[in-house]
């Protein structure tokens, strides 16, 4: 998460900008919390804005003056995203992407502007989303975990066999010759 306190803004006379990146790996289908933090006092928020820089029409997700405006919001994301905490409490302003795809995949940036006095302050964080495919994680998956185990049941049924016949042969009774040339059993 970032942490609003604990990085080093870039400083000027009419705001504070910060920029830190995040990395998260999700599977499509998946819904997935992309993390952003604000400032403590949510009664000083007054903006929280997520973008995707890539697209066209940028807007996924957009908070103004105590309201959600989604007029401008990217079709593609429509009924899909939320934030994980409408209330925002603690500053907690994550945005919840719902049933991810592969074309969600890419940069997403969170700015949240905070009113201080007469000046604002805007902080930004970046966060990273590489999205994978179900298929090639389920295939990836069965290569881990399927395959040692069909290697480990054919090696388990292989020694079983051998050891059958070994004691198959241990049960047989055996003869031996003795000095008079007779079969003897023991």
């Amino acid at each position: 998460y970032f942490l609003f306190n604990n990085l080093n803004p870039v400083k000027s006379k009419e705001f504070v900008t910060c920029f830190t990146d995040k990395s998260i790996t999700v599977q499509s289908g998946q819904n997935v919390i992309l993390p952003c933090q604000g400032p403590n006092d949510t009664g000083s928020i007054r903006v929280v804005k997520w973008t995707k820089p890539d697209l066209q029409k940028k807007i996924v997700h957009l908070y103004v003056d105590r309201r959600f405006d989604l007029e401008d919001q990217n079709p593609s994301f429509k009924n899909r995203v939320d934030l994980q905490d409408r209330e925002m409490k603690n500053g907690d302003v994550s945005l919840i992407l719902k049933n991810v795809t592969i074309n969600d995949g890419g940069k997403y940036e969170c700015s949240v502007t905070q009113k201080k006095d007469l000046s604002p302050f805007t902080t930004t964080i970046t966060v990273d989303l590489r999205v994978i495919n179900s298929k090639v994680a389920l295939l990836d998956w069965s290569l881990v975990c399927i395959f040692p185990l069909c290697f480990s049941l054919l090696l388990l049924f292989f020694s079983y066999r051998k050891f059958k016949e070994i004691s198959q042969c241990s049960n047989q009774p055996h003869f031996f010759v003795n000095e008079n040339k007779k079969r003897k059993m023991i």
